[in-house]
């Protein structure tokens, strides 16, 4: 474990202090964030809404025959250049569906992990939807099933990789179902996945608040559909999971054992439905240790972009 994983070991897991808070899920209701000022700075953000939540598509700021006789000198009187559309921008597409266990929406360190992505020349849509306690798989799961169905028709499940941290595993993968098998996404990519939302590890190996506090988050977020595999991908049996056949799954995990056990479990799903997959296990490493600014982390998102981009398998 490199130095800089040791120094982010030194603080707390954010699992743990939001368990930890007094209001715990039941706080204020909070308002869906827009993109930070910086990216709205240095990229092209376009939003879109879908029964009351933003879709944001990030791409670069590329505008129409930069080219030009026009683009190249200066006419006070020339029609001004369009900027391009997230589609015209990116060959390659990434639905990220960000984690926070239901109850926070996307930390700076996501932001940045998106940003690095459409450096790399990817088009980046994420569906934001509200969270607990307000909100439920209910508005969410419409919400992912709307950007992905948007991305398909503009770039087509070939062209696809889908991104989730934590919690964003089962929303990613109970939402999807609905396109399957006809319309896989090309990758399938999940960093410390909590899918199960019954039989988690962290459910497991925790007492006392904290096992308190992810049963309570896993029984509103599902709204009493817990036994619904578009709501909860844990109950999803053999041929559910062939469904996914025509997506190459990549599983990065931290060295806790909490998610270690649940991406045990995953790939062992996966095999024994003949789904390719692959693990990336870091031991000693820090939960969402991907989005942290160590050695690892910065290394396994570097391979994320390259799964991505079609660079590797």
């Amino acid at each position: 474990m490199s130095l800089s994983m040791h120094i982010a070991a030194l603080f707390p897991d954010p699992r743990v202090q939001r368990a930890k808070r007094q209001t715990g899920i039941a706080r204020k209701t909070a308002f869906v964030p827009d993109p930070p000022h910086e990216v709205r700075q240095h990229y092209a953000v376009f939003e879109r809404w879908h029964s009351g939540f933003p879709i944001y598509s990030i791409t670069h700021m590329v505008f129409g025959d930069s080219q030009s006789a026009e683009a190249q000198e200066y006419d006070p009187n020339a029609p001004a250049l369009d900027e391009l559309t997230p589609q015209q921008t990116a060959k390659l597409a990434v639905l990220y569906i960000p984690g926070g266990d239901f109850s926070d929406y996307m930390p700076t360190a996501a932001w940045r992990f998106v940003t690095d992505l459409v450096d790399a020349g990817l088009r980046v849509d994420i569906p934001l939807s509200g969270r607990l306690p307000d909100y439920t798989a209910r508005e969410a799961v419409p919400l992912v099933r709307r950007a992905y169905q948007d991305l398909l028709k503009e770039h087509g499940a070939e062209n696809i990789t889908i991104i989730a941290d934590g919690s964003g595993a089962a929303l990613a993968l109970g939402s999807l179902l609905a396109f399957l098998p006809d319309a896989c996404p090309s990758n399938v990519i999940l960093a410390d996945p909590w899918y199960d939302l019954v039989a988690s590890g962290w459910q497991q190996e925790h007492t006392g608040r904290v096992a308190s506090y992810l049963k309570e988050v896993s029984h509103r977020w599902a709204g009493g559909q817990l036994n619904n595999a578009k709501v909860n991908p844990g109950v999803m049996d053999r041929q559910e999971w062939r469904q996914w056949a025509g997506s190459a799954f990549h599983i990065f995990v931290g060295g806790h054992s909490q998610p270690m056990r649940d991406a045990r479990r995953l790939e062992k799903d996966l095999k024994n439905a003949d789904v390719t997959v692959n693990v990336t296990r870091v031991e000693g490493t820090v939960y969402m240790y991907h989005l942290h600014r160590t050695s690892e982390g910065r290394r396994d998102r570097r391979q994320m972009i390259r799964i991505a981009q079609g660079q590797e398998s």
